[in-house]
């Protein structure tokens, strides 16, 4: 593609080949105020004055890490005024120091509010061209990333309720500087894409010149060795939900089956069933210590954890789930008229109950929701001792996660149930009699991963 090539007929081209609905889609262009998403906007525009069905839209993420942050604001509200184009400004904030570093934290954050922006359908236009591309990939290798990092960019990919289309990664920068100066397109560049600091900046400024200037065709090359990256990636998600689906126990995977596999075939199986629990990928070290813990003792419940996600083993099977909430500080009044919301861990109530179910005696008022302190006794069967509620909890099969954040009602200084996903755990001294009136116990909202196990 030669750099005059680009346009509003290029752009109709790429979108009618990848979106279902075109051109009655509903886009939304993430507009950042530099030259490519200018015209990228400015190529949308000129559609949308052909194709009245298309929903068009801008949005722009004011980040703040740089003084300019407001006139990059100013000029993607500027650009889209200029073509007619509805334009929304997302401000996000960023950790006073990111752990992962200012690039990948704003990238986080800014995808982060761009999803929360998209309606249902709705396709968010990144103006990615084929040097980001051929960068990314460069950038990839250099970290040491695996099939899935080679990849690089994918063209489409679910975002939020709607989808990311980077419709310009075969368009090259020159084509869109080209078109936007025989537009007269205006931009402001963000100070962060000249500074080389950062590593994106280095590689385009001081060494993509060097490899331009040896392999004129270096962008076209790199592009198309992503896509047979992304080819094989797709070929090993199939084979690893295949092993995953092999393997599966429930919402688990059997930690028998799954070390029985090829170790490469077992992680590939492990980062497809995180994958599909929508978790992010764990980095090589930790996937490497969640295979190690097939072989822990029956007795031990291996945990590893990385930023956004966590597996767990119990009784033989893996889960992988989101970080679970700690219990919220302070202690939570329950009464019939008065649940006890317990914040990420749910709400705790008192139901109307029939006579011939098991339920709280009137007596016992006051009640009040606390986490478990230790030390608890329980007596669950009539004629039948007090007994350790750890002895209960350990012969019940809930996993050491739910266990550490089961509800504990209490009435003073006596301990009335135990509430659990299945059910309450009620102590006999503390039920209705026959044809007495009373309540049950309801938890409701609790996060799914703590009724994994039985």
């Amino acid at each position: 593609m030669s750099p005059t090539e680009f346009g509003p007929d290029v752009l109709a081209g790429i979108l009618a080949a990848r979106v279902a609905d075109y051109p009655r889609a509903r886009l939304a262009l993430a507009l950042s105020g530099g030259g490519d998403s200018a015209a990228l906007a400015a190529a949308a525009a000129a559609l949308k004055g052909t194709s009245p069905g298309l929903g068009l839209r801008a949005l722009h993420v004011h980040h703040g890490i740089t003084a300019a942050s407001d006139q990059l604001a100013e000029a993607a509200l500027s650009a889209a005024r200029a073509r007619g184009i509805p334009c929304t400004v997302l401000t996000v904030s960023l950790p006073a120091i990111p752990p992962q570093g200012v690039e990948a934290a704003a990238r986080e954050e800014r995808y982060r509010a761009l999803a929360a922006a998209l309606t249902p359908g709705e396709y968010l236009l990144t103006a990615h061209q084929r040097e980001d591309q051929a960068e990314t990939l460069l950038l990839q290798l250099l970290r040491g990333a695996g099939i899935a990092g080679l990849s690089a960019m994918p063209e489409v990919a679910p975002l939020g309720p709607g989808w990311h289309l980077r419709p310009l990664l075969s368009v090259s920068r020159a084509s869109l500087r080209a078109y936007a100066e025989s537009e007269g397109i205006a931009w402001h560049e963000d100070p962060m894409n000249t500074d080389p600091r950062y590593d994106r900046v280095y590689l385009r400024q001081v060494v993509w010149p060097l490899i331009a200037a040896r392999w004129p065709g270096a962008a076209q090359t790199l592009a198309r060795a992503s896509g047979h990256f992304q080819s094989a990636q797709r070929l090993l998600e199939e084979r690893g939900l295949e092993d995953a689906r092999a393997v599966a126990r429930g919402a688990g995977l059997d930690a028998h089956g799954l070390a029985t596999l090829a170790p490469e075939r077992a992680g590939n199986a492990l980062r497809a069933y995180i994958a599909h629990q929508g978790l992010p990928m764990p980095p090589a070290a930790r996937l490497q210590a969640i295979l190690k813990s097939l072989s822990a003792r029956p007795d031990r419940h291996p945990c590893v954890i990385w930023p956004g996600a966590e597996v767990h083993r119990h009784e033989g099977t893996l889960y992988a789930f989101a970080p679970l909430p700690s219990w919220p500080g302070g202690e939570f009044p329950l009464s019939s008229d008065h649940p006890a919301d317990l914040g990420e861990l749910g709400v705790i109530a008192l139901v109307a109950a029939g006579a011939e179910q098991v339920r709280i005696a009137p007596d016992y008022q006051s009640l009040v929701v606390r986490p478990r302190q230790g030390g608890e006794r329980l007596r669950l069967n009539p004629g039948a001792p007090r007994r350790a509620l750890k002895d209960w909890l350990r012969e019940s099969g809930l996993p050491p996660w739910t266990r550490e954040r089961l509800p504990f009602v209490w009435s003073g200084d006596k301990l009335v149930a135990v509430v659990t996903p299945a059910g309450a755990w009620l102590d006999v001294d503390c039920r209705a009699g026959p044809g007495a009136p009373g309540h049950q116990l309801s938890w409701r909202g609790y996060p799914a991963s703590l009724a994994f196990a039985r």
